[in-house]
Order: structure tokens, then sequence, then C-alpha cells
């Protein structure tokens, strides 16, 4: 409670929707409204289908403040490593880490997650629900240095899915089994939540 009573205090002046929105505007990016939060209640059920311990290595793409990251840190006692492209939250997410020597337990990278090796993973999660399907190309690719039994979390699409429209011979020969797949709320509404692992197309 402290800790998140402190991310909180950070951001009481600026939000982290304006801090992100300022940054894709000097990008120059055609869609500012990118930022997205997942509901401390639906990231609780999501670890519990996960049935995550203290074996887990996760991965979060796009760890924003870092709130997700720390809560599955310190509540599911899990290893968590978060992946930020704004500097600021990462930054200070990393102080927080720090000052609560957290260090053994969570750690964030600033930079791009589609450039960045993911082959620690145990379980991967990406909330990106406005991210093109030439990204998630991207992102599928990247998960070919993924360890076997690696739990890729997806909201609102699975990855079979751009698997199945793409014309990339590379992602053509992959495939992605769903192990478990359910309903969850988000605070734009409700989405489909999909685990799965990739599998090999022979």
């Amino acid at each position: 409670m402290k800790l998140d009573k402190t991310l909180r205090l950070e951001y009481f002046l600026e939000s982290p929707f304006a801090i992100s929105k300022r940054y894709l505007q000097l990008r120059l990016d055609s869609d500012i409204y990118q930022y997205g939060e997942t509901p401390m209640r639906t990231l609780e059920r999501i670890a519990q289908r996960l049935k995550l311990s203290s074996d887990d290595h996760v991965f979060e793409l796009g760890a924003g403040t870092g709130r997700c990251a720390f809560w599955l840190a310190c509540l599911h006692h899990c290893r968590v490593t978060g992946i930020e492209r704004i500097a600021l939250f990462a930054d200070f997410a990393n102080s927080v880490v720090r000052n609560y020597g957290l260090q053994d337990q969570v750690q964030f990278i600033h930079g791009d997650f589609l450039e960045k090796n993911l082959s620690q993973a145990t379980v991967i999660y990406l909330y990106g629900t406005k991210m093109s399907d030439a990204e998630i190309e991207v992102f599928i690719l990247n998960l070919r240095n993924t360890t076997s039994g690696t739990r890729i979390v997806t909201v609102s699409y699975a990855l079979e899915e751009i698997v199945a429209i793409s014309s990339d011979p590379r992602i053509q020969i992959m495939s992605f089994e769903i192990t478990d797949a359910f309903e969850a709320e988000f605070f734009w509404g409700k989405a489909q939540v999909f685990i799965q692992k990739l599998r090999s197309r022979s």
C-alpha cells in the first residue's frame, strides 16, 4: 500500500494519461490516446488464472507507471521485468524499486518491447489493444526466441488470429495454442483475455 501510494503521489499533478499524450504528440503519432491501465481487479483475475508463483518471470510489455508490475511482484512473489518506452515512467519506477529494496524482484527497462529480448520470460503480458496488425506481427516474430511453455497473455485478440491473416511466411509457420480465455473488465469496457502458448507447426 505504501509503494502504491508513492506511485499515485508522483502522478498527482500530471496524470500518466497526460504524460503519454505529450510523449505521443512530440513523436507526431497519429493516435495520441494510446495509454491504458489494467484494473487491479482484472490483473488479479489474470494472475490467478495463470497460477503465478515465485518460479515465474513475468515480462510486462508497456509497463506504464509500473503499478501492475509491483502488484504481481509484491502479492504473487514472481520476478517481473517491465518494458516501457516512456523514459519518465521507467526511470521513476526504477527509483521506487531502489527505495523499497526490490532489486531482486522487479526491474524496468526503457525501450521498445518490439526490439527487446523476451527469452527469459515464463509469462508475457501484452495489453496492446492499440497495436496495428503489422506491430503484432513483429511481436509474434520476436516470440520465436522464447522457451517452450512460455505463456503469452493478450487482450481483445488471440495471436492465432494474426497468424491466420498474415502474408509473412515466417509467421505462417507459427501456431499458438489457447490454453485459457475469459471475459474481463477494463476501464473502457469488457474484453476477452487470451492465455496462449507457441507451438510447433510441423
